[in-house]
């Protein structure tokens, strides 16, 4: 495990893109929101959306919610 803080207020495109690599490598990334911190995940990574599970002792049968953003030129993100 190992940590890259971004100030939102300053990102840093490389630390960014840090963090997108290790989300398309399998990794589980710590997101802070308004309130909690938030663990994530790629949906088509089988193996770290499994392992979210686990972190979070969730049951299998509860789904998570997914997030995405809209796409330029209508690019599926499906």
């Amino acid at each position: 495990m190992r940590k890259i803080a971004i100030d939102p207020s300053h990102v840093d495109v490389a630390q960014a893109k840090d963090a997108a690599r290790v989300l398309a490598g399998g990794g589980i990334v710590a997101l802070p929101t308004e309130t909690v911190y938030g663990l994530a995940a790629k949906f088509d990574k089988k193996d770290a959306v499994d392992r979210l599970y686990e972190l979070k002792h969730r049951p299998k049968d509860k789904p998570f919610s997914l997030a995405a953003a809209d796409t330029a030129g209508g690019k599926s993100l499906f």
